[in-house]
């Protein structure tokens, strides 16, 4: 059995990193400072394509069409198409649409919730700036029931554990923002608080804060510090992908965690 999971069933510990997916781009982005035109990104595993609806030289309306955008790390890279085509009322004519070329664009994320959008159109080049356009609120609080899954690294050992358990969510509204996991192992509660700011950015929340493990005694299993690089609710679902260092002060043990947790609103 490895060091880590020994760390579990020994300590009961509720909150341990669950696995963590690639971010998803998929929002609409903008510059708040120019307020008037954006990005559609729409994003499929690791393609990406998006729509920018900006203004010609002459002020008019026009959309560009980024096309299956190809993925390198966290940098989107594809050609550019400019459309027209049937009008919006009346009878569609295929023959209309008509499609050209116009140059590339690279999306590049820094972060989850900002980037910098980088183009050429016929022959004209730019850079922009652009962070998740946020235009309503997301309530994250809630009485969830799901799980969370993950692994843990811890220096000294050569193993790397993944593991699953299921788990309470608490979440509460008020700033700042607490997250209460309780998971039961061999007979057991662990309950795990915590504290944070979240900030919403389009679609997503991030975050950071502390958080500490403590058994039904109320002695201290785990401290940590951590950052939720997103959390979604759609519909009564709430998915967080997280990291941590967590610190055992038991044993004494410090380790990495990185994953997801999931749960159904009740």
């Amino acid at each position: 059995m490895s060091f880590i999971r020994t760390l579990l069933m020994a300590y009961l510990l509720a909150l341990c990193a669950p696995l963590s997916a690639a971010t998803n781009y998929q929002d609409m982005w903008w510059k708040p400072t120019e307020s008037g035109w954006g990005i559609m990104v729409l994003q499929q595993e690791t393609t990406m394509s998006a729509v920018m609806f900006h203004y010609r030289p002459d002020r008019k309306p026009v959309w560009y069409l980024l096309s299956s955008a190809t993925r390198t790390g966290e940098v989107f890279t594809g050609p550019l198409f400019e459309t027209e085509g049937p009008p919006l009322f009346g009878a569609y004519v295929p023959a209309t649409l008509v499609t050209r070329p116009v140059g590339t664009m690279t999306l590049n994320f820094s972060s989850p919730t900002a980037g910098t959008v980088a183009y050429t159109i016929n022959g004209s080049t730019d850079t922009k700036v652009i962070e998740r356009i946020t235009f309503g609120s997301t309530a994250i609080a809630g009485d969830y029931l799901g799980s969370y899954a993950g692994y843990a690294t811890c220096p000294g050992t050569p193993s790397i554990d993944t593991f699953t358990f299921t788990a309470q969510i608490l979440v509460s509204s008020n700033p700042p923002v607490r997250v209460t996991l309780t998971n039961t192992l061999l007979g057991e509660s662990m309950v795990c608080d915590w504290t944070g700011p979240f900030t919403q950015s389009g679609s997503i929340l991030t975050g950071q804060g502390t958080w500490i493990c403590k058994n039904p005694q109320n002695q201290t299993r785990m401290t940590g510090t951590w950052v939720v690089d997103e959390l979604r609710v759609i519909d009564k679902t709430l998915v967080m992908n997280y990291r941590a260092t967590t610190v055992y002060p038991t044993v004494p043990a410090t380790c990495t965690e990185r994953g997801t947790f999931s749960g159904v609103k009740r």
